[in-house]
């Protein structure tokens, strides 16, 4: 089984945390501005609760995304190393889960989309109604991003190897239209076979090097 490290769902458990701490902020200075000042900001009170609701339903999605790809991964043998909320610094925000192994390195965003999604290129559409409405940040734009920023640290510790930007859709039931797309595309069940059509590019020993660096950048 595939060797593993890191704190799964990371970065997600962490917004879950700051959302809530705005939320109890922002219900007390609600309350305490309708005592000083006008009891009809007491209206305003159901706002941040609901805005926390939301966000904490897509979160956990996102939460049952990741470790649902987790276990995906862990199919792996020995030979790899699955890191989970990977945090480089300099980096913006967590790669949610970076393997390590014969194959190469792989940055893999995981989205748990429901419903109709659709990318040209950079741009990404989700269907609402009868609507495509672009979303708010490009999977492929962050998938590209974080590979980019963790081949530049590789680099700098002399372990400078290629790294593959995949995004992984968990829900497989989402329905999706691709067009000239800049990384790798795949659905959840697919992933583990995807990796394997790629060249073997590092040795046991390179990878363990490139995986220990990674584990010590997060300590």
């Amino acid at each position: 089984m595939v060797r593993m490290a890191g704190e799964k769902n990371s970065y997600l458990k962490r917004r879950v945390r700051e959302l809530l701490v705005l939320a109890v902020f922002s219900t007390v200075f609600l309350v305490l501005l309708a005592w000083v000042l006008n009891p009809l900001f007491l209206i305003g009170i159901p706002f941040p609760l609901i805005y926390f609701r939301g966000k904490r339903k897509a979160y956990r999605a996102g939460i049952r995304g990741e470790d649902a790809v987790t276990g995906i991964l862990q199919g792996f043998d020995d030979r790899y190393t699955l890191l989970n909320g990977v945090r480089i610094p300099g980096a913006d925000g967590d790669i949610d889960h970076v393997l390590v192994g014969p194959k190469g390195v792989f940055v893999i965003e995981t989205k748990n989309y429901r419903g109709f999604v659709a990318c040209r290129g950079d741009a990404w559409y989700r269907k609402v109604r009868d609507t495509w409405v672009p979303l708010g940040r490009s999977p492929s734009k962050q998938a590209k991003y974080n590979a980019s920023v963790l081949n530049e640290y590789l680099k700098g510790r002399h372990l400078g190897e290629w790294v593959y930007a995949v995004v992984v859709f968990a829900n497989p039931a989402m329905k999706s239209i691709f067009e000239d797309t800049t990384v790798d595309i795949v659905y959840g069940d697919d992933l583990r076979a995807h990796i394997l059509t790629y060249p073997n590019l590092l040795t046991v020993n390179r990878a363990d090097e490139i995986a220990s660096a990674l584990i010590a950048a997060a300590g």
